[in-house]
């Protein structure tokens, strides 16, 4: 009982000591080459869902036309106008601006320092569900310290988790879709195909390689549910 309330308390302080680490250096990282687009490109969606909640009764194509012509700056106009807006990874991004209009954040350096620690807090919570996933498997505090220590202190990922909104975007809903999916494949209840539902739908919408491990899911799910003696006869 002692042992698993310091390994409790040890795993706390771990986490506690990494998300204190992240919000002391998320000012350190200036923007990165595609951080004005998307921050542009959520900034779009986001309008055009909290005009389409304030007006109801205007069509999608008259939500369209506000947004290019009326309610967005010159900036939105010209990129909207230039190249397609893109779903992909809108939707942490929506989220995102969302607070940014929630707290008020004003000025593009405040505005980008707040979405770098909020890609930080993304980040952070893979590397919480990392924690899980290997304790999941191997039933072992040390891999899943050694893991976790591991993801958060290699250097390109740790500097990424700031700027990277796409990818760690997709590290993270990978971890968390594939923590999910072994929950689902293990016990497909309402809660666990909830959940893999759900994630496998956000990661596969940041990258499409999470066909993979979708994919996988879905195939032990379905031989979960077979009757593979009776494949086995056929063949």
């Amino acid at each position: 009982m002692k042992n698993l309330l310091y390994i409790r308390s040890l795993t706390i302080l771990i986490f506690v000591i990494i998300f204190l680490v992240g919000i002391n250096s998320f000012r350190d990282y200036g923007i990165y080459t595609d951080d004005s687009w998307r921050r542009i490109n959520d900034l779009f969606w986001y309008n055009y869902i909290k005009i389409s909640i304030l007006e109801p009764s205007l069509s999608f194509a008259n939500n369209l036309e506000i947004l290019l012509n009326k309610n967005i700056s010159n900036e939105i106009k010209t990129i909207t106008i230039s190249s397609s807006p893109s779903l992909q990874t809108a939707p942490l991004g929506i989220f995102c601006e969302f607070f940014i209009d929630f707290f008020n954040v004003e000025g593009n350096r405040n505005i980008f320092q707040f979405r770098h620690l909020f890609n930080f807090i993304i980040y952070f919570v893979g590397l919480c569900f990392f924690y899980k996933l290997i304790y999941k498997r191997y039933k072992s505090y040390l891999y899943s310290f050694s893991g976790t220590l591991f993801l958060f202190l290699t250097p390109r990922l740790f500097g990424e988790s700031f700027y990277n909104s796409q990818d760690i975007s997709f590290l993270t809903l990978t971890i968390i879709n594939i923590y999910t999916g072994i929950n689902f494949v293990r016990k497909p209840n309402f809660k666990h195909t909830f959940a893999f539902a759900i994630s496998s739908a956000l990661s596969f919408n940041t990258r499409i390689m999470a066909i993979i491990p979708i994919s996988v899911a879905l195939f032990f799910s379905f031989l979960n549910v077979c009757d593979l003696t009776y494949f086995l006869k056929i063949i």
